[in-house]
């Protein structure tokens, strides 16, 4: 019942933050982005697509173009701004003083985090869904409305996304909330998806790096190697998260900086 109040309580919180915002308009954006990028150059599908159903082509794109680069980089972002709102307004020390366990407040913090990055992604899957058919309208050689939805690749997609996602959230939100800076959690993000991309470039493929799981879903119909770990690597991810929680619970307890 303590969880749910503290729950409870950081929901009503983050409506006065840019959490929300950027879950919801970044995610709108994005699709609107690649929605324009069909209406303009249509070519991009028809050229590129290695089946007759150009769904397969649309969805594919979708996901190259965010699990790269745009993804990690808002896991980041939306974990330092569910800190920052006690950070800018020095309200820690209120908290800290309220008849609640301090593992309840990371746990809180995180569980909102958690939930508002499915939802927004979730959002993101909806408009990949339905924004082909305003697209129809001005570009109807594409056919998206005569062709079967693989709902199965959707789902597929949906789910190892969020999975192997886990392991950033877990591990940049324990950075974030005992950090007193945004801009720290910020510059370990950007790091991380420098060393990622290098070693993807690379074809290297860490099993112990967390920002590379996300990107390795692309490469699953690439190598059947990689195919046979990715599951491995999203049961990574969700240990990845399960770890820095467990230790976030631990020196949340102990944690006396906040209050200073």
């Amino acid at each position: 019942m303590i969880l749910i109040g503290a729950i409870t309580a950081e929901i009503i919180k983050i409506r006065r933050s840019g959490l929300l915002w950027l879950a919801s308009l970044g995610t709108i954006i994005v699709n609107m982005i690649f929605a324009m990028l069909a209406i303009y150059y249509p070519n991009i599908f028809l050229d590129n697509s290695q089946y007759q159903n150009v769904w397969y082509t649309w969805i594919a794109f979708h996901y190259q173009g965010i699990l790269g680069l745009l993804l990690p980089m808002y896991l980041v972002i939306i974990c330092a701004l569910s800190i920052n709102l006690e950070n800018r307004n020095d309200t820690w020390r209120f908290l800290y003083v309220l008849p609640v366990p301090k593992y309840i407040i990371y746990l809180s913090k995180l569980f909102i985090v958690t939930c508002i990055f499915i939802l927004s992604h979730f959002l993101f899957l909806v408009l990949l869904i339905l924004s082909p058919l305003i697209i129809q309208i001005f570009r109807n050689e594409l056919n998206f409305i005569f062709l079967e939805i693989p709902f199965e690749l959707l789902v597929s997609f949906f789910v190892r996304t969020i999975l192997s996602s886990f392991g950033i959230i877990g591990l940049v939100f324990f950075i974030s909330y005992f950090s007193r800076s945004f801009i720290f959690p910020l510059a370990f993000g950007i790091i991380g998806f420098v060393i990622a991309n290098l070693l993807l470039d690379q074809f290297k493929f860490p099993e112990w790096f967390p920002f590379t799981y996300p990107a390795l879903n692309l490469f699953s119909k690439d190598s059947l190697t990689i195919e046979h770990k990715l599951w491995l690597i999203n049961l990574y991810s969700i240990l990845y998260y399960i770890l820095f929680l467990g230790i976030g619970i631990y020196f949340s307890k102990k944690d006396t900086i906040k209050t200073r």
